[in-house]
């Protein structure tokens, strides 16, 4: 038997990897400029000009944050919502449905500022959409990552809430 704590924690675990991962892309290759929270850290290294990557490789690699961020969410809510039959299902949902809508909104971005919808926007947001570009293997990575966080807490099983701290994994 494994303590619920110790699920949390693991859980915590693997999506501060994931979130690593995704934000080490930003780094190290595509620039900390292309992304608004990263550019509150001021000069940090680009390795682009060193990376030399084949086409495939280079558009996995680009694909990685959209992933990993639908992971690591779906995981960091999934351990927010009250335990149940469901709480895996629309944790995952959620970030899915979330991170797609922001992809669209990068097709959309010039729709966005024709229309004055860009005041309506959050800076955060804006500044995402902007720097974006919409990619049909984004909102695959998303739905990769969503599957992948679904079977990662299946497998795990989040503890029913009956008050039993313990539980195993599957």
């Amino acid at each position: 038997m494994i303590e619920k704590r110790h699920i949390n924690n693991f859980l915590l675990f693997l999506a501060g990897c994931a979130l690593g991962i995704g934000a080490s892309v930003y780094v190290f290759i595509r620039g900390p400029e292309t992304l608004y929270v990263l550019q509150w850290f001021g000069d940090l290294p680009r390795l682009a000009p060193w990376v030399h990557a084949s086409g495939d490789l280079r558009a996995l690699v680009s694909m990685l944050p959209s992933a990993t961020h639908a992971f690591a969410f779906s995981l960091l809510t999934a351990l927010l919502l009250q335990p149940g039959r469901y709480a895996v299902i629309h944790a995952c949902l959620l970030w899915g449905i979330i991170d797609s809508a922001f992809e669209c909104l990068q097709a959309g971005k010039s729709f966005l500022g024709a229309h004055g919808a860009d005041e309506l926007l959050p800076r955060v947001a804006h500044a995402y959409i902007a720097n974006g570009v919409f990619d049909w293997f984004d909102i695959g990575a998303i739905w990769i990552g969503v599957g992948l966080a679904a079977l990662t807490l299946q497998l795990i099983r989040l503890p029913e809430h009956r008050g039993d701290e313990r539980c195993r994994f599957a």
